[in-house]
């Protein structure tokens, strides 16, 4: 490892390069023309397409009747890299989106500045991708930027920007594991905010079905989900828990998706290890585990599961409230 030249990013593998951006290629503004000439036209990036996505998207979210000087100056190339260059606040400066698909007849935004390589033989459009998105790049221009009303960067100061350069084969490497890296959290993302939004739906149904009469409150003892459950058995310990989250929807024609959702996100809110995920395809979760839990509460007699019509449903049976005795 070797002290790199900029203080801010730290120590980097001794034998990666390093280069400031106007000694890698060239900077171009965006073109500027009045509202009259969008909505028509040819394809044209906006500063929306650049500050929401790494990668650019392969078709401009716009249209703009450009000419044939226009579509040279300010083309869309495979390789190229666009920054944000104002906005009202530091933070939402210097954003980027690497082109990896060229977009034909394409200009771009005035409020965007487009780097454009020399080559690819020490920087390639994949590592790109991830090196000048990175929130490191942030601290330099917050150091170097002056703030009047509006938060603005120039060409000067974005080809003042350091480069890191490891060896090409390293760069595709680095890219690769990031791109599947990224993939796999952006999954995991997505599943988090789609069990997210059921029980936000579950919970708009709920306020509804009650304050419009559909549903009785009913003069019962609610006993609150359990910090713990007294049984070594991590499995034993989920039927226990999915045994009370049947009790409390009340409604045991829930189906199993919808059911087994509730489950994975109470046992991630109060910190219950089962070691348990939702895989979502067509038939819907299909986590052995869950089987398994399943299996122990219409073994116990807490609750029977009725699979009709690819639809699940689960009935109380009389055991149901013995199941409390293992809260502890």
């Amino acid at each position: 490892m070797k002290d790199c030249k900029n203080e801010y990013l730290g120590r980097i593998p001794a034998h990666w390069g390093e280069k400031r951006l106007r000694f890698l290629g060239t900077c171009q503004n965006g073109i500027s023309k009045s509202s009259e000439y969008f909505g028509e036209g040819y394809p044209f990036v906006s500063y929306g397409d650049v500050y929401k996505n790494p990668a650019l998207p392969e078709k401009g979210s716009g249209l703009i009747r450009s000419n044939e000087d226009d579509r040279n100056t300010y083309s869309v190339r495979y390789g190229d890299v666009f920054f944000t260059r104002t906005s009202e606040s530091i933070e939402e400066v210097g954003f980027t989106s690497t082109c990896l698909k060229t977009i034909d007849d394409a200009t771009f935004a005035g409020f965007v500045i487009r780097f454009r390589p020399n080559n690819q033989e020490e920087l390639i459009p994949e590592f790109s991708k991830y090196y000048f998105r990175s929130d490191a790049h942030r601290k330099f221009f917050v150091k170097e930027m002056n703030l009047v009303t509006r938060a603005s960067l120039s060409q000067e100061l974005l080809k003042k920007l350091p480069v890191l350069l490891p060896p090409i084969a390293e760069q595709k490497k680095i890219a690769n594991f990031l791109d599947k890296k990224c993939s796999e959290i952006d999954k995991l993302i997505a599943k988090k905010e789609e069990l997210l939004a059921d029980l936000e739906s579950y919970k708009k149904s709920l306020i509804y079905e009650y304050v419009t009469g559909k549903k009785e409150v009913q003069q019962t003892t609610i006993i609150p989900f359990p910090a713990t459950v007294s049984c070594k058995d991590k499995r034993f310990a989920q039927a226990v828990l999915l045994t009370k989250i049947l009790d409390e929807f009340g409604n045991y024609h829930s189906g199993r998706v919808k059911v087994a959702k509730t489950l994975y996100v109470i046992e991630n809110h109060i910190g219950f290890d089962f070691d348990t995920d939702v895989i979502r395809q067509v038939a819907g979760p299909l986590d052995e585990k869950y089987y398994k839990a399943e299996a122990i509460i219409r073994h116990n007699n807490w609750f029977s599961v009725l699979t009709q019509g690819g639809t699940t449903r689960y009935f109380a049976q009389k055991n149901k409230l013995m199941s409390t005795d293992y809260y502890s």
